[in-house]
């Protein structure tokens, strides 16, 4: 059984060719903007721009006419966290409320994030594979996705979600799958072999 037929979701053919013409195009590396250009889409990737929309004609398949309309580079933010969804009025409802609540209002924001032209972030706590790998193969629409990691601190600090009275036993990571930080006592715990959530 092939990849493409254990998972129904993937797509049976390469996403079709497209062409935007009459497009301002916003150049940021020479920090200009050209007007009435083509892009020219192969694979779900820019094949070539060009500057000149005077040979692309409406009646052509897959075309698309963008005038008045910007295309720009994707955004890219480094520090996000997905799984901090609305719906809650702290931290601490989030995490008591059901994994399965915060993955649908996780996909909801991933969306609502590419939607707002963020093409890539880099989840700095909370994120894990199996959303990027959702993102990847369709079932979600968000961002490409780096992770990070779980956000770790010292003992007492940002990271650590205990209450005063709870114990000090050295859980790094916070000893809960669904934290998006954890503390960890010194190097040695950080450094130490544990099996990852």
């Amino acid at each position: 059984m092939t990849s493409k037929d254990s998972k129904p979701w993937l797509p049976k053919t390469e996403a079709p060719e497209i062409i935007f013409y009459n497009a301002n195009v916003v150049d940021v590396e020479a920090g200009k903007t050209t007007p009435n250009a083509v892009v020219h889409i192969k694979n779900g990737r820019i094949l070539n721009v060009l500057s000149d929309s005077s040979a692309i004609y409406p009646t052509q398949p897959n075309t698309v006419d963008l005038k008045g309309q910007y295309i720009c580079p994707g955004l890219i933010d480094c520090h996000v966290h997905l799984t901090a969804t609305p719906g809650s009025s702290s931290l601490r409802d989030i995490f008591s409320a059901s994994p399965n609540s915060i993955a649908y209002r996780t996909a909801y924001v991933a969306r609502e994030m590419l939607l707002r032209g963020f093409t890539t972030v880099r989840d700095t706590g909370g994120a894990d594979f199996a959303l990027r790998e959702a993102i990847e193969e369709g079932l979600v629409m968000g961002p490409r996705l780096f992770i990070a990691g779980k956000a770790l601190s010292q003992t007492g600090g940002h990271g650590d979600p205990r209450a005063r009275y709870q114990g000090t036993e050295d859980k790094c990571c916070g000893g809960t799958p669904r934290a998006l930080h954890g503390y960890a006592m010194g190097s040695p715990s950080v450094l130490r072999p544990r099996v990852m959530n």
